[in-house]
Parts: C-alpha cells; sequence; structure tokens
C-alpha cells in the first residue's frame, strides 16, 4: 500500500490571516489554524513558504515548519505572524494532522496581494475578521 493511499484530505481545518492593531495603530497579521470539525486534531504539523517573482526575478521565502499538539473543536491556535514583505507572494500552507489514528493533509494558499483589509471579513470560529486561504 502507497503512503498516499493511507492520506486523506482533510475537510476540518481551515487557515486564515487575521489582522491586529498594535497600540500605536499599526497593523501586525497573524496566521490561525482553525478546527472546523467535530473531532480533536492531533499532532498538527504545518508548513509555511512563499513563492512568486519580484522585479522579474523568482524568489522563494523561508520555510517554516510548526507543530501544534492537539486543536479542539471549533477552536483555534496561532500559527506565525506574517510580516508585510511577503503578501506579494504566493503564501503556501501545508496542514497535516491526525484524527484518531487516521491522517489527514490539505494544502492551501492566500493568492498574490491578497492580504490586505479590504479583503478581511468575518471568520466565526474566531470572532475576528479575516481572510481564509484558498
Amino acid at each position: 500500500m502507497k503512503l498516499s493511499e493511507l492520506i486523506n484530505e482533510a475537510t476540518d481545518v481551515e487557515i486564515a490571516v487575521v489582522p491586529e492593531t498594535n497600540i500605536d495603530g499599526s497593523i501586525t497579521w497573524f496566521v490561525y489554524a482553525i478546527n472546523i470539525g467535530e473531532k480533536i486534531l492531533t499532532n498538527i504539523l504545518i508548513q509555511s513558504s512563499g513563492e512568486g517573482e519580484i522585479d522579474s526575478w523568482p524568489v522563494k521565502s523561508s520555510v517554516l515548519k510548526h507543530f501544534i499538539d492537539e486543536l479542539l473543536p471549533g477552536k483555534a491556535t496561532k500559527v506565525e505572524m506574517l510580516i508585510e514583505d511577503v503578501f506579494i507572494l504566493k503564501n503556501n500552507y501545508w496542514v497535516s494532522f491526525y484524527i484518531g489514528s487516521t491522517i489527514f493533509d490539505k494544502q492551501f494558499f492566500f493568492s498574490p496581494n491578497s492580504i490586505t483589509i479590504k479583503n478581511c471579513f468575518p471568520i466565526p470560529h474566531l470572532q475576528l475578521n479575516g481572510i481564509l486561504a484558498q
């Protein structure tokens, strides 16, 4: 049996980016993982990276990996802070986790220049305004 046959596509998780206003009025953007399912997600691995072009030159960001022990149903957790320099890139998030003994994964992305205040809308599980990954 191939490894790919053991992995199921995830439907119980979303990735969102949310702006938070600092005391000085500046904005810091954070990426959240959200459990939209009814079961506990465990051993969550999230890999993030960016890719694109700047002035016709191919650019890749660093690859970051995050581990979360568990995420309860209907809950969210901050994964990382995003700097505005990477907003012009396609930002990719690969999420892998277990529900019980079954492995799930899914890839998400934010299109280049899609992370802006004007694209924010209410995200029910967060009770915050933000942008959901595609």
